[in-house]
């Protein structure tokens, strides 16, 4: 963020809620062909009817938590990780088959390399694993290899019949044939820009999948797929997170600020059943749905999350919220990872220090009392306010015919760029997102809005041909989308005088610039360096991490943090103001009050200004930061083409 006083800003991040999991790398779709081994049929099993509600099996494993993958009804195999004894240099992977009704392992390998479970296990029957080379094998109940392809990011979904491999890419739904490699739009028409798969139902081939509910936002919205009509038969809005279930599908809704959430769930009716409050946050239940069953798990603590386990729980969702006490049944308080299998009964593992037990779980023999009664909602399963939403977001971003010149210049710097620019009213929904109250120019009612604007745009142009070519198209995601969004606003409502922020938003870098407090110029370089930095700590945080800074800065030397006007008394140790004769390791106040301003700040005058930016880059303690600052960029972007730099100048980047 910068201040008008000392043109100076503060970084405004907001961490929202994502996701989950390991990060999704994503490529462009491939067109290579793959070579599909043929499959080793499956052995035949003895028939074996299972009467116990639950059954805690024999199967041991000293190993940490299990990468796991359910094949059918009754197996399961376990992935655990390996090493020869004083050799960590080469990694293994072990993989045993477990029956989970004779309780043996009916098949066992040990593969060089890393294997573990593709996100959004799906295709009954197989192993789907990625190699740590990025490829997916399919490997069959024997550990045969049924198939294997490289796909086109980690977050998609392959179907039962191993053909098909679902996954989004610019907004839209693809499939990859398996055996080719090749990719094609998988020709749906969802009205929302997509996010990701989420999940899949292989007995109804359904795709459940996630879109957001506006261009700017990060806010899903839940919606089903039917494959073989690429039809979308539910659609749900206001949700944090969902699951398919046996019989439909379950959401959860979780309100800022509020200790308890709201559970919607559907039997593929008309409407939903829902039932407020029910244990989804408190301080005294950790509860989890399992996909692909009607049932949830929760733990529960009697003196806070804090304290031990003191019950285990399964919840059925029907048209009441029935329970089971799972503590009588297994002794444990604490089984802390669940599975369905494809008949509707579950897999539970105990796992602890010292390794995990597994337990097979029949809801059909277990005796559940009601916990809660439930309501139908008046919600229809195709919620239409969530398209009206998207509609009247579009229309928000037309604006009247006197930007049509300011809106064109800022499209052909978008173009140049690769960044993404809005204007007046078009920054409304997103400025929402800052932890400030944001004015944007069209409610300034400026009457030199359209001047100020194409000022704003000059400086701007500016301040993006110091850097290199390319440099912002790293910011996209990997299906150039999204990236770096400049926001042009009017004022930043703040006792600090703030006239620049930058924030965090999904996969947008957002900054927003207050164009009436002077010249944008050098604002625009503290705030791309605030965008630059967050970018950096997606990829190799360690780069700017406290220890490192710590190192650059004198002994002991803690930041400030303050958030009042306060900090503009502290100037020792500063380049402007600094007592003479002492070391400089800071810019100026602000630069000492947290260290992403001491770095924007360094970043800001050695970018922008001609005359203080080569003595502030010469002074040896800043000169350390800012070639600390020139490392960490190039340990996450691509450097290559790059001839001089301008951060760079003032360096001696082979020392």
């Amino acid at each position: 963020m910068k201040l008008r006083t000392l043109f100076v800003c503060l970084l405004a991040a907001l961490f929202l809620a994502a996701c989950t999991g390991e990060p999704a790398p994503v490529t462009e779709p491939s067109t290579a062909a793959t070579t599909v081994p043929a499959t080793t049929a499956a052995p035949t099993e003895p028939e074996i009817v299972i009467t116990e509600g639950v059954t805690e099996l024999s199967y041991r494993s000293a190993s940490k938590r299990p990468g796991v993958c359910v094949l059918d009804h009754r197996t399961v195999a376990f992935l655990t990780e390996e090493y020869d004894k004083g050799n960590y240099d080469q990694v293994y992977t072990r993989i045993q088959v477990l029956d989970l009704y004779t309780d043996t392992v009916i098949a066992e390998d040990r593969l060089a390399g890393n294997f573990v479970p593709l996100q959004n296990q799906a295709a009954v029957g197989h192993l789907i694993l990625k190699s740590d080379d990025g490829s997916v094998v399919l490997l069959d109940k024997t550990l045969a290899q049924a198939a294997a392809f490289t796909p086109a990011n980690y977050a998609g979904i392959v179907t039962e019949d191993l053909t098909g491999y679902y996954y989004v890419w610019g907004d839209a739904l693809y499939c990859q044939d398996i055996a080719t490699g090749e990719s094609a739009p998988a020709g749906l028409n969802f009205g929302l820009p997509l996010e990701s798969v989420r999940g899949y139902d292989p007995a109804k081939d359904l795709l459940l999948v996630a879109g957001l509910v506006g261009p700017y936002t990060t806010e899903i919205c839940l919606g089903t797929v039917e494959l073989d009509t690429m039809t979308v038969n539910m659609l749900q809005g206001n949700v944090t997170a969902g699951n398919l279930s046996y019989s439909g599908f379950v959401m959860e809704n979780f309100v800022e600020g509020d200790p308890d959430g709201d559970l919607l769930y559907a039997s593929w009716n008309d409407r939903l059943l829902e039932q407020e409050n029910f244990l989804l946050r408190d301080n005294e239940h950790n509860i989890w749905h399992i996909p692909g069953t009607d049932y949830a798990w929760a733990i529960a603590f009697g003196d806070g999350l804090e304290s031990k386990p003191t019950e285990s729980i399964l919840y059925h969702f029907g048209q009441t919220i029935d329970s089971c006490s799972m503590l009588e049944l297994t002794g444990k308080a604490d089984i802390n990872f669940t599975y369905a299998l494809p008949d509707g009964n579950i897999m539970a593992l105990d796992v602890t220090r010292k390794g995990f037990t597994p337990f097979l779980v029949v809801p059909e023999y277990l005796e559940f009392a009601v916990a809660s009664e439930t309501q139908e909602s008046e919600k229809l399963l195709m919620d239409e306010a969530v398209m009206e939403e998207y509609r009247n977001e579009q229309q928000l971003q037309q604006l009247d015919a006197k930007f049509d010149e300011v809106r064109a210049y800022a499209d052909r710097l978008e173009e140049q760029f690769g960044i993404t620019i809005l204007l007046s009213k078009q920054c409304t929904t997103p400025v929402t997102l800052v932890s400030m109250e944001i004015t944007t120019t069209d409610q300034a009612e400026m009457p030199d809005e359209v001047e100020k604007i194409e000022a704003a745009l000059k400086e701007l142009e500016q301040a993006m041909y110091l850097y290199p070519e390319g440099f912002f198209l790293q910011f996209r995601n990997g299906a150039q989308q999204r990236g770096l969004l400049v926001m042009l606003v009017e004022d930043f409502v703040d006792e600090r005088n703030v006239i620049g922020v930058c924030f965090e938003m999904g996969e947008w870098y957002p900054i927003a610039v207050d164009i009436t407090s002077g010249s944008a110029y050098s604002t625009y370089a503290h705030e791309i360096w605030h965008a630059t930095e967050n970018k950096i700590k997606t990829v190799n945080p360690s780069s700017v991490g406290d220890k490192l800074w710590d190192k650059l800065n004198p002994e002991g030397y803690v930041y400030s943090f303050d958030t009042t006007a306060n900090y503009i008394y502290d100037t020792s140790m500063t380049f402007f103001r600094g007592k003479p004769g002492e070391s400089i390791y800071f810019v100026d106040a602000y630069g000492k009050t947290m260290p992403q301003e001491d770095r924007a700040r360094i970043m800001e005058f050695v970018m922008t200004d001609n005359t203080n930016g080569p003595k502030i880059a010469k002074e040896p303690y800043i000169n350390a930061k800012l070639k600390a600052m020139a490392e960490a960029i190039r340990s996450v972007f691509d450097t290559e083409g790059w001839e001089e730099v301008r951060w760079e100048r003032f360096l001696n980047m082979e020392g």
